[in-house]
């Protein structure tokens, strides 16, 4: 753990200067003043400064090291995007989107120069010295309506099945499979009604319509001192039928506007788009390159999509990966002169505050059900526990181990009535604006 901002950094300390940490830190303390990041209107800023976990101090630490690369020559544009940012509670993600992939560019021969609010196509352009730049445009598409019904309905069924483990003094695991249709009201109510008054035994049940229970035994932990409650819950359901039609929708939209923007013979239009970890990245690429084979109703003439992912490593630690998915537009016309532009810009590099980057496909850590490793194509998942283990005692007096096995399963450790909880670790692992 740190000190200055009680935050844990032990993970960060093996990639930079623990004094260039706590600059990033100060850096978002500065920018968006701390007396409103620590007031709870439920912004995602504030959210995620109060929490003292790894994943948080790896995302605020990324948007710190974003803004200290800006500040000496955009600190105009970054007072006023903070404000805008603070304002629109509902749709900040873009904006601080901006700044982290803005302040993660690392041009040594070209300028970065941010967009007025005023441009209705591009967020920022590099410019060079031989007259050519890059116009770029970001867009950032977040989690959906539907998936924040699916998990704020994943939450009532974790609540019931905890209330069941401590009803009866029992622990256990559960997984729901609804992989035929998206978990509506209807399945809510049926499968609550079943954990509180249908389960008897471990088994695998179904409810019907494509929908399924497994209720099991805890494994994994010793027996002796496995506490009852301790319970994990894996929800894995069909995506909302309009999910990848909103995210085509919103790429049809973007291309629309830069195709407004004509080409010319010295700049290259880059289109940046960040998707959330559920989004199914292969359709996205299919239908992006539908566009990019489109020579006369593309707008584009690069295309990156970025899909950040929080993975567990093999010895218990996370990270944050990033799938890189490069489309180019497919014909270059002869006159339109690409050789002589990319001699005269060069290849833009981004430098990510956190994490690795990757273009192979990333795995969601699913550890349940069967589902490790496994492809979820177009399918919400949610994972979360609380496993508690009674503290051994010897000559030495009582030890225990606080850990997290799996993304939103913690480990907490238990001495009488006295509860020691992990907040080193996450509640989840949804990024909240990497």
């Amino acid at each position: 753990m740190g000190d200055k901002y009680l935050r844990a950094i032990d993970h960060l300390l093996a990639i930079d200067k623990e004094e260039n940490i706590w600059l990033a830190f100060h850096a978002v303390g500065n920018l968006f003043g701390q007396q409103w990041l620590m007031e709870n209107y439920g912004h995602r800023l504030q959210l995620l400064w109060q929490r003292k976990d790894y994943l948080a101090s790896s995302e605020l630490y990324s948007l710190g090291k974003s803004i200290n690369r800006l500040i000496q020559k955009n600190a105009t544009w970054l007072e006023s995007t903070a404000k805008e940012i603070k304002k629109n509670k509902d749709t900040s993600h873009g904006l601080i989107t901006e700044i982290i992939l803005i302040g993660s560019l690392n041009n040594d021969s070209g300028v970065v120069t941010p967009c007025n609010k005023s441009n209705p196509v591009y967020d920022y352009s590099v410019n060079y010295d031989t007259g050519f730049s890059y116009k770029v445009s970001i867009k950032n598409f977040d989690i959906s309506v539907h998936e924040k019904a699916f998990n704020d309905k994943c939450e009532i069924i974790y609540k019931t099945f905890k209330n069941f483990l401590e009803f009866y003094k029992i622990s256990g695991t559960l997984v729901i499979e609804c992989l035929a249709q998206n978990l509506t009201k209807e399945i809510l109510l049926d499968v609550c009604c079943f954990i509180a008054y249908k389960i008897k035994d471990h088994g695998h049940y179904n409810l019907g319509g494509g929908c399924f229970i497994i209720y099991n035994k805890l494994f994994g932990y010793e027996a002796s001192r496995l506490m009852f409650k301790s319970g994990t819950l894996l929800v894995v359901s069909k995506q909302h039928k309009n999910e990848q039609r909103n995210i085509e929708s919103k790429i049809s939209a973007a291309n629309a506007s830069l195709l407004k923007d004509q080409r010319d013979k010295n700049s290259i239009k880059k289109l940046i788009i960040r998707i959330g970890e559920t989004t199914d990245s292969e359709r996205v690429k299919a239908y992006l390159q539908t566009i990019a084979d489109d020579y006369n109703n593309c707008g584009f003439d690069m295309c990156f999509v970025f899909q950040p992912t929080v993975v567990n490593n093999q010895d218990g630690t996370s990270v944050i990966a990033t799938q890189l998915i490069p489309i180019t537009r497919s014909f270059f016309p002869l006159d339109e002169g690409l050789i002589e532009k990319l001699d005269n810009i060069g290849i833009g590099k981004i430098e990510l505050g956190i994490g690795v980057l990757t273009t192979e496909k990333i795995s969601r850590n699913l550890e349940q059900g069967g589902f490790g490793g496994k492809e979820l194509p177009s399918c919400y998942t949610y994972q979360k526990g609380d496993i508690f283990i009674s503290m051994k005692q010897d000559e030495n007096g009582y030890s225990g181990t606080l850990s997290q096995p799996a993304q939103g399963i913690k480990v907490h450790a238990v001495m009488g009535n006295l509860v020691i909880k992990p907040n080193v670790f996450p509640d989840n692992s949804r990024l909240l604006i990497v």
